[in-house]
């Protein structure tokens, strides 16, 4: 690891790897009209976990946003993320005409549902969104470190249960399979938001059976 780090000027994760590269899954194209084993159509939803910055100095973290749309319920769901992937020093005023922009352009069926940090400064940011007419919008408090979030997500990804674009999301692939190693984590991080939404609210389509 010494020699690839020093000398091949390679970025090599730890022994305490939270993520392997061979754990990633890919698709090609997001499946349009899934159906599950009884023939009913899954249910579709998209959320976007957000990951703000304070800061706009050259240390400073990004703002980072990272869609995924889940098909199907409960265990039986598959979560694809997609590829509009968003890493950016953003002002407060940037980051709530960008969380509008990204409403815009994933308005099917559903509003898109945000998923942001309530602490500190991110707590504003909710309440903007409403004022601004966006009231898809869920908070969640972290209970653990971002390495302790990320790993609980590799069960998903290992599985196959989560998948990547197999063009578009390189950066936030890097910082997850390099974890600890990498500069930023923020993509990480609103990957882990994003990805923990749906482990502890998961979408349930509601039905009507005619007997």
């Amino acid at each position: 690891i010494a020699w690839q780090r020093e000398y091949l000027l390679r970025i090599i994760p730890s022994d305490e790897q939270v993520i392997h590269r061979e754990w990633i899954h890919y698709y090609d194209e997001v499946p349009l009209n899934k159906k599950d084993t009884d023939g009913w159509a899954m249910s579709k939803s998209i959320r976007i976990g957000v990951d703000l910055a304070i800061s706009q100095t050259e240390t400073a973290d990004y703002t980072a946003m990272v869609a995924g749309k889940i098909i199907g319920d409960g265990r039986t769901s598959e979560i694809y993320i997609l590829p509009n992937i968003i890493n950016k020093k953003l002002t407060f005023p940037e980051t709530v005409d960008m969380c509008k922009n990204l409403h815009q352009i994933y308005r099917e069926n559903k509003n898109p549902t945000f998923v942001i940090e309530d602490v500190a400064y991110q707590k504003a940011l909710p309440q903007q969104l409403k004022n601004e007419g966006i009231f898809d919008v869920k908070t969640s408090r972290p209970t653990s470190d971002k390495r302790s979030r990320l790993a609980l997500t590799s069960h998903l990804i290992q599985t196959g249960r989560i998948l990547f674009p197999r063009h578009g999301a390189e950066q936030l692939i890097n910082q997850i399979v390099n974890f600890g190693v990498e500069k930023h984590d923020d993509l990480a991080d609103a990957f882990s938001i994003l990805i923990l939404s749906c482990i502890e609210n998961p979408q349930v389509t509601p039905r009507i059976y005619f007997i």
